[in-house]
C-alpha cells in the first residue's frame, strides 16, 4: 500500500516506512522531530524544474513531461519504495500547505502512477489518497 500525508500530519502506526519527498527541509521541523525512515530529494522536481514551472517559463504539459524525465534517471530508487510497498505500507511525507486530490503537487500523480507501475500487476499495491485523475 502507498499513501501520501503532509509532513505537518500527525504519524500513525499504519504509516509504516514513511518517506520524506521533498526537495527542501520542512520549515519549522527539527530532523529529529520528523518522522521519517528516509529523505528522497531525486524523487522530487529538480530546482531548475520547478522554478521554472513557478515563474511561468513553462506550461504544466512540459512540466510533466520533464519530471518525468526527470523520474525516469532515478528508476532504481523508485523500483526500490515500490518493491518495498509490496512488503509494509509505504507512507510518502510532502509539506504542502493542503493535499488536493489528483493535484499534490503539480507534476506528482505520474511519480506516485510509476511506483505502482514498476511492479507486476497482480502484485501491485493499493495506492490511497488521491482520486484517479
Amino acid at each position: 500500500m502507498i499513501q501520501c500525508k503532509r509532513v505537518y500530519d500527525p504519524q500513525e502506526s499504519s504509516d509504516g516506512y514513511r518517506v520524506l519527498v521533498d526537495r527542501l527541509w520542512p520549515r519549522g521541523i527539527k530532523k529529529e522531530a520528523l518522522a521519517c525512515d528516509e529523505w528522497c530529494k531525486e524523487l522530487t522536481p529538480s530546482a531548475e524544474l520547478r522554478k521554472a514551472f513557478h515563474g511561468e517559463a513553462i506550461d504544466f504539459a512540459h512540466f510533466s513531461q520533464r519530471y518525468r524525465q526527470e523520474l525516469d534517471a532515478h528508476r532504481e530508487t523508485g523500483l526500490r519504495l515500490a518493491a518495498l510497498a509490496q512488503r509494509q505500507p509505504l507512507t510518502l511525507r510532502r509539506t504542502p500547505s493542503r493535499i488536493m486530490p489528483g493535484c499534490w503537487p503539480p507534476g506528482w500523480r505520474p511519480c506516485r502512477l510509476r511506483f505502482s507501475r514498476m511492479i507486476p500487476a497482480p502484485q501491485r499495491p493499493l495506492v490511497e489518497s488521491f482520486a484517479a485523475g
